[in-house]
């Protein structure tokens, strides 16, 4: 998708909502007391929960790739087309989830989103559909399980240099050395696990900080300048 207005406030009757980001960042709001706000990115999966509000709040859905599907756990009749006791252990597994962003491996995760939307779109055969789908819920079941976050903490400590350094110079050498990578290995290993490239990150990263600066009353070339674009129409 372009870049477009927040997602709006809705929740979804009986389903759980699984969503991931293939490219991309997003932060979506669930409305609790008080709302709690989520990053998802990467191998992220957010996970919406039955009748349970959320939104993109002021945050608008950016330049990505999206994609979503919803499974229904109170239809136990013919669930992914298991049988009654496979069926009854996989919803029962659903159910005991409480997280509302789990960390997957993307390299398994998005080949199999993707897969499950093409058969769809060319009205595909739908129990090998139903196998893809029952495969991901594995994925999410296991990471769910997982204590790792699923960013070492090379990257870690480079996605900290970004965000403290958003108005220096940031060049690739430099965050390799923070991670102590070659740059050809640090920019593989930091796609792979937040889904986007270094270089897409930390301009995402410029943009949130520059809503700041531009409401403190900054022009928009200054803040151009202050964030290191060479021109304020680039940044406009």
């Amino acid at each position: 998708i372009d870049a477009s207005e927040p997602l709006i406030l809705h929740y979804h009757e009986h389903a759980l909502e699984f969503t991931t980001a293939t490219k991309g960042e997003h932060i979506w709001t669930v409305e609790t007391d008080p709302p709690t706000s989520y990053r998802f990115r990467g191998g992220d999966i957010f996970i919406s929960y039955p009748e349970e509000p959320h939104s993109g709040r002021e945050h608008p859905l950016r330049f990505s790739e999206i994609y979503w599907f919803q499974i229904d756990p109170t239809i136990e009749k013919d669930f992914l087309f298991l049988c009654p006791n496979a069926a009854l252990h996989t919803i029962s597994q659903l159910k005991l989830l409480k997280r509302h962003v789990i960390h997957t491996d993307s390299s398994l995760t998005h080949p199999l989103f993707k897969q499950i939307f093409s058969l769809l779109e060319q009205n595909g055969d739908r129990f090998r559909i139903a196998a893809y789908i029952l495969t991901l819920i594995h994925h999410f079941l296991s990471a769910n399980s997982a204590e790792d976050s699923g960013i070492t903490p090379d990257i870690e400590a480079v996605l900290s240099y970004i965000n403290q350094n958003l108005m220096d110079e940031l060049d690739l050498e430099t965050l390799a050395s923070i991670a102590q990578l070659s740059c050809s290995h640090f920019q593989q290993k930091f796609k792979k696990q937040l889904g986007i490239g270094p270089r897409h990150y930390i301009n995402q990263q410029k943009i949130e900080y520059s809503k700041k600066l531009l409401l403190d009353g900054r022009s928009v070339t200054e803040t151009a300048m202050l964030l290191g674009y060479n021109t304020s129409s680039y940044f406009s």
